[in-house]
């Protein structure tokens, strides 16, 4: 059965089977579309009966009113690509002007629908990418400019660090070159004295004939002898003590530098690595802003040409409506020529700076790793240096330099301090009672009668046992390098009564408590051990704002204890039965070996109370 063709001055309408009104608008729209007939679908007669004439007409009212419907489903088809819809809607509408016949209602009910939704859909879409797209490229492009200025601060910080690195590597390369002329001298020095000490042989012998004149000449010749031959030795044993001292003092001024150096190597190593980390993330962003431009390069151009196209088919549709045949070729014709002003979508985007300088590489080895040694060492061997490591962790670095011990003559202090300790008040002796935050205090070692802790000797890191009470300089002018302050606290640097109160103090130190000791000869002199290798010792400046301060605090702690327990720093104290005193000998070398202590008589308890003056105490260092 064959339906009779609407008059829609297009296509003819396609006959499908009865009461599939939808399909039947479906191919309304699609003709109207896409201008192109559709043919004729079989239909079997046994599974559809004839329809009556009425009702044919019927189903073409129906096919109108359906048609209309099923465009509506597809309005979001056009809207998806506005400038495909725009081409349609161009050729149905030429076709229309060129046939000179006009749209049906129905037709042009369609094409209004369409242009209505492209007007109140597709341009205020425009409008928010538009928006959303410039904003997200102003974000990216804003990323790399803060990216930027993480580099370059990382760049300027790791350049001071560079440079100096160089310069503490070349104080501490001459520092090392000096030493290995003084090891030299001394080795030269004392190794002639030894020499000599075993050539040494009288020059006189005593005379066949005992007469007593020739006795007493000989005994003359063998007094010059003996005075010559002391004057020698006086002046050999002080030319091997003196170049052991400038040895050991050399020794001491290196390994700081060194410390120093080291330090600053770490440093630097990390701000290269902080720089590297920044540079990636500034390159990051770099490659994600291009992507990002590109993308949006793409999407003006595709809504520059979706905005043509709508207001292309509102012209299209304006001129369905234009009076004469005439006028609307003109319009037609003017609708295809439009050329708008889209100069408002576009978006700026701007060229990324230029590529930047990657001028700090990560470290590959640093201290204390055998190619960092074997590279920044290489001049210095046969020197043995300590090695120092960057910490990763609190408890990981090896502070300070290793300083090889060298038996030399005692120390003295170098220089006087800048405010001598005898310009100031001493505190007044205490003969009991229990030691306060605060005090001042002896270290008096139990090995043996006449020797106390003396620090600030030498350049002023130097820690010996000295005999304070040797009624010369140790007991009067030196008096001050044997006094601590007992303090809870570092405090602010200077000595005695001109630093800072302690927050603790009229406080008492208990057993268990952990301390700062300040030595009172000099301003900023805390003592400091567990160094180099771990049995280091000597005062330092703890508040030195850098690598003493920051990295090795705790090496300035020291933890009172009445036994040595087992050693585990902050292990609970216990009262131990004190060790026998030994009887006083004289300073044994090679190192002495104290006299078992006999076990205790009961269990230990845990250690309680404060500390009273002239108890035996251990001090525990809390590295």
């Amino acid at each position: 059965t064959s339906l009779p063709s609407p008059s829609f001055g297009v296509a003819p309408l396609a006959c499908v089977a009865l009461g599939d009104m939808l399909t039947i608008g479906k191919l309304v729209l699609a003709a109207l579309l896409a201008s192109q007939a559709c043919a004729v679908v079989p239909v079997s007669s046994a599974s559809v009966a004839p329809a009556p004439l009425l009702l044919q007409k019927e189903l073409s009212v129906h096919a109108v009113a359906a048609g209309r419907r099923a465009g509506a489903d597809h309005l979001a088809m056009a809207v998806a690509d506005p400038v495909k819809a725009e081409e349609h809607l161009a050729s149905l509408v030429t076709a229309a002007v060129a046939a000179g016949t006009g749209l049906s209602p129905t037709e042009l009910a369609i094409i209004t629908d369409i242009v209505e939704l492209l007007k109140n859909t597709t341009l205020p879409a425009i409008e928010v990418n538009h928006a959303e797209d410039a904003k997200e490229v102003a974000s990216r492009f804003s990323a790399i400019g803060a990216h930027s200025v993480k580099v370059d601060n990382a760049d300027a910080k790791a350049t001071q660090l560079q440079g100096q690195v160089a310069e503490q590597w070349e104080t501490h390369n001459e520092c090392r070159e000096n030493q290995a002329g003084l090891e030299r001298s001394n080795q030269t020095i004392c190794g002639d004295f030894a020499e000599w000490l075993e050539s040494m042989t009288p020059s006189c012998t005593p005379p066949e004939q005992r007469s007593a004149l020739d006795v007493r000449e000989f005994l003359r010749d063998g007094m010059k002898w003996f005075n010559d031959t002391l004057q020698d030795l006086s002046r050999k044993e002080q030319a091997c003590g003196d170049a052991s001292v400038a040895v050991e003092s050399k020794r001491k001024d290196c390994g700081e530098k060194q410390v120093r150096f080291e330090g600053s190597m770490c440093s630097y190593c990390s701000m290269a690595m902080a720089f590297s980390n920044s540079y990636d993330d500034w390159s990051d962003a770099v490659d994600e802003y291009l992507t990002t431009r590109s993308s949006v390069n793409a999407s003006v151009i595709a809504r520059k040409a979706s905005y043509t196209a709508v207001h292309k088919a509102m012209c299209y549709l304006d001129t369905l409506h234009v009076g004469n045949q005439s006028l609307r070729a003109n319009s037609l014709q003017a609708c295809r020529e439009m050329q708008l002003d889209t100069v408002f979508l576009n978006i700026e985007l701007p060229d990324p700076a230029s590529r930047l300088n990657f001028s700090h590489t990560v470290c590959l080895d640093s201290p204390p790793d055998d190619t960092f040694r074997a590279r920044e060492y290489k001049t210095l061997s046969p020197l043995t240096l300590p090695g120092m490591s960057c910490a990763e962790q609190p408890s990981a670095p090896t502070p300070g330099a290793s300083l090889e011990p060298t038996p030399t003559p005692e120390p003295r202090p170098a220089t006087e301090p800048t405010t001598p300790a005898s310009q100031t008040t001493t505190p007044a002796p205490k003969t009991g009672g229990a030691i306060q935050y605060g005090d001042m205090v002896f270290l008096q070692n139990h090995w043996m009668d006449n020797s106390w802790l003396s620090g600030s000797r030498g350049s002023g890191d130097g820690v010996v046992t000295g005999n304070h009470l040797d009624g010369g300089s140790e007991q009067t002018k030196n008096k001050a390098t044997y006094q601590w302050q007992v303090r809870s606290n570092a405090g602010d640097g200077s000595h005695g009564p001109r630093g800072s109160a302690d927050p603790k103090a009229t406080q008492c130190v208990q057993y268990g408590d952990i301390v700062f000791l300040q030595n009172r000869w000099m301003d900023n002199r805390w003592l400091s051990g567990s160094r180099g290798s771990g049995d280091g010792v000597g005062t330092w400046n703890h508040l030195d704002g850098g690598y003493e301060e920051n990295n090795v605090k705790t090496t300035y702690q020291w933890q009172f204890r009445a036994d040595a327990s087992d050693g585990s720093r902050g292990s609970a104290d216990v009262e131990a039965t004190p060790a026998p005193r030994p009887e006083p000998t004289p300073a044994p070398t090679p190192e002495p070996t104290p006299e078992p202590t006999p076990a205790p008589t009961s269990e230990p308890t845990p250690a309680s109370g404060a500390i009273q003056y002239g108890d035996m105490v251990f001090l525990q260092n809390n590295w």
